[in-house]
């Protein structure tokens, strides 16, 4: 007899002033109700709220906030007029202390649920000196259809002890106003508690990273076992309703000009074609603001169209910014098609309003998408080029280059991976995924000789060049996959390594590369990782032969959930080649 199995369809469903307990991880907050984890976009630990639950599984659901009954104590003013829409800073909201409190917390986490094996006490996170104009590196990008809000999502601006800033509260008073109003409407309408759609569109707080190999079904779990006495639900609430609450008006603008107007600034999160046209950005110092700024204006005026990115249509596309510490700034125009009495007068223009430029270039892309790795950039004024420095080393950084964003916590970072490798000026190092060179560079004065592996091309051209002018001359770089390239011969003409850097992208180490290296048994392995989750899998894999020395979380971005960990892993004695 033939069974037929439906798959149960859960619906979704809104929670009433729960009250949110405690921080899970990727920049979500965690709830409980009648058993049942729930992680929350758009809340912090200590907040009461409402839930909208859009993903509704057995053992845990996912939400967003779109009520705050109470304010957590633990919330400070956000300082970004764009905060809530934008999907970058979105954890102003904490104090700084407290967003390295969380994602200390979250690495252990990590370590311990996914990775399970010993683990040494970890270092305390490593802050940034910068928490704003960190960046060295900004993308922004022209739309036809600006995002926009039938209000201004407002900030939940609060003093010490969790109240509203006195200054603030006529325009909190007047949009809670507006926001009880929308809700109202709504539920006339016969939207209810029980309703399969979202009831309210509200700001999306989530920027569409990676999620690399973590689960929420991990996380359900460690929740449901380690907080067991947590209540979750309030019954009662005595304060103001303020959060930002706003349908989705996106009505598409025309092709571009003054008339159509048209957006120029970040992509909104989970919407291809949508952009937020930002007027102030702190990812950068001011720079970046008087750039953006003026070419739209400059666009405007010009009636110069927006690109359109459904239609492919349109002539401007993107701006690329680099801002050295050197001094030296990068600018790169990206171009729906050629026109070059258009492109001659807005260069000359950037170039009049921002003198500072050092290299100023422009790139036809014709393509779909965005990318320009495989276009070439046009110089219209410098060399091509910046340079920035790292410690002691120089580095040239091209249109197409990879570098580290914030410059400043890169040092501390590959600072921090040196003295993990404990060189002594006799090991061979070899660093994968090695892209430009920089921790090889880096370390390489301390190094016997240096070994860099990776898989773009580019990134390895870059790396001799890097090396060259930094006057090393013990350092190497290959392309190609390190599974193939490292194998008997390659050891013999290069010498096996003592230490291995490794700098993986987010989804971590192939497990074939893993298995290399444990083939390869090294002395010692330095683990760079963008994502604890996906590490921590790879410690619990490369655990077979290796024990986990030192951990040192770094803070590379503040406001935002992500995390840098560096990790010393020392083969084990009876696994060592003799």
């Amino acid at each position: 007899m033939r069974r037929y199995f439906c798959p149960v369809k859960r619906k979704k469903y809104t929670l009433e002033k729960i009250l949110v307990t405690g921080y899970a991880a990727e920049g979500k907050s965690v709830a409980r109700q009648d058993g049942k984890v729930i992680f929350i976009e758009g809340a912090v630990p200590g907040d009461v709220v409402d839930v909208f639950v859009s993903t509704n599984k057995k053992d845990y659901g996912e939400g967003k906030a779109i009520f705050i009954h109470e304010y957590s104590k633990e919330r400070t003013t956000p300082f970004c007029k764009h905060f809530g829409v934008c999907g970058g800073c979105k954890w102003q909201m904490l104090p700084y202390a407290k967003q390295l409190e969380y994602k200390q917390q979250e690495v252990a986490q990590n370590f311990r649920r996914i990775g399970k094996v010993a683990l040494p006490e970890m270092m305390p996170i490593v802050g940034s000196d910068d928490t704003i104009h960190y960046r060295n590196k900004l993308e922004f990008t022209f739309s036809n259809k600006e995002y926009t809000v039938e209000k201004p999502a407002p900030l939940p601006p609060l003093a010490s002890g969790g109240f509203l800033n006195p200054d603030d509260a006529n325009r909190f008073s007047s949009f809670e106003q507006g926001a009880n109003l929308l809700l109202n409407n709504r539920q006339q309408e016969g939207i209810n508690s029980n309703m399969s759609e979202d009831p309210l569109k509200v700001v999306d707080f989530i920027s569409a990273d990676e999620r690399g190999d973590t689960s929420h079904d991990q996380h359900a779990k460690f929740y449901s076992s380690n907080n067991d006495n947590e209540k979750g639900v309030l019954g009662s609430s005595n304060s103001e309703n303020l959060f930002a609450v706003a349908e989705n008006k996106n009505p598409p603008l025309a092709s571009g000009g003054r008339g159509a107007g048209g957006a120029l600034g970040y992509h909104v999160p989970r919407l291809f074609d949508k952009i937020i046209d930002i007027g102030e950005c702190f990812l950068m110092d001011d720079v970046n603001n008087t750039i953006r700024n003026s070419i739209r204006s400059f666009a405007l005026e010009n009636d110069y169209s927006f690109y359109d990115i459904k239609n492919h249509t349109g002539w401007l596309r993107n701006i690329i910014l680099r801002n050295c510490t050197t001094g030296e700034l990068m600018v790169n125009i990206c171009l729906g098609y050629e026109d070059e009495a258009a492109t001659k007068k807005l260069m000359d223009f950037i170039l009049q309003q921002v003198p500072a430029i050092t290299t100023l270039l422009y790139t036809i892309n014709t393509k779909w998408n965005d990318t320009i790795y495989d276009l070439t950039p046009v110089v219209y004024h410098g060399k091509g080029f910046v340079e920035e420095r790292l410690g002691e080393f120089t580095f040239k950084i091209g249109p197409k280059s990879f570098f580290q964003t914030n410059t400043r916590q890169a040092e501390k970072l590959y600072g921090i991976a040196r003295d993990f490798a404990g060189l002594t000026g006799n090991e061979i190092v070899y660093d994968l995924y090695c892209g430009t060179g920089s921790i090889g560079i880096f370390v390489s004065k301390l190094a016997k000789k240096i070994i860099g592996v990776e898989v773009v091309a580019e990134a390895i051209e870059d790396a001799k060049i890097n090396a060259a002018i930094n006057h090393i001359d013990h350092a190497e770089f290959f392309t190609g996959d390190v599974i193939k390239i490292c194998d008997d011969a390659f050891f013999a003409a290069h010498g096996h390594p003592d230490v291995i850097i490794t700098d993986p992208p987010r989804a971590g180490m192939h497990e074939k590369l893993v298995n290399k290296l444990l083939d390869i048994a090294a002395p010692s392995i330095v683990y760079v990782s963008c994502n604890t989750a996906t590490q921590a899998r790879d410690l619990g894999l490369l655990s077979v032969k290796y024990s986990v020395e030192k951990i040192q979380p770094v803070d590379m971005f503040p406001h935002t959930h992500h995390i840098e960990c560096v990790v010393l892993l020392r083969l084990k004695e009876t696994d060592a080649v003799i």
